[in-house]
């Protein structure tokens, strides 16, 4: 019965010194060619977005939604490339706040950073 649009967590909750969870956590080193496969292999009818902090990627379907966050649905999949890593602790997600504060996000640490 919660309301996860209202979903409050702590300026560091997504970084590793708060508490570990265990989500898909994924690593590169600086200025390496990342690529992410995303993917909605089944579920409801409804579009997800993939959401990736502190980097920039070709916009998959340009002119529609907002840019740098591909849109997904039932039965598709796509490629988002990263043509140059940047150093840091990068968060990745889906784009409305219910569905990230339901579960749906994780990590992507880029070389050795200092995470705050």
């Amino acid at each position: 019965d919660a309301n996860l649009n209202e979903a409050f967590y702590p300026t560091n909750f997504f970084t590793p010194q708060y508490k570990p969870i265990p989500t898909a956590e994924y690593t590169a080193n600086p200025g390496e060619e990342v690529r992410f496969r995303v993917l909605q292999p089944h579920g409801r009818a409804r579009q997800h977005a993939f959401l990736l902090y502190g980097h920039d990627f070709e916009d998959l379907l340009p002119n529609y939604g907002s840019g740098h966050s591909p849109l997904m649905s039932v039965g598709k999949a796509m490629t988002v490339t990263i043509p140059s890593a940047h150093e840091g602790y990068w968060l990745y997600r889906d784009g409305p706040n219910h569905m990230w504060s339901g579960g749906l996000w994780g990590s992507f640490q880029v070389g050795t950073p200092k995470v705050p």
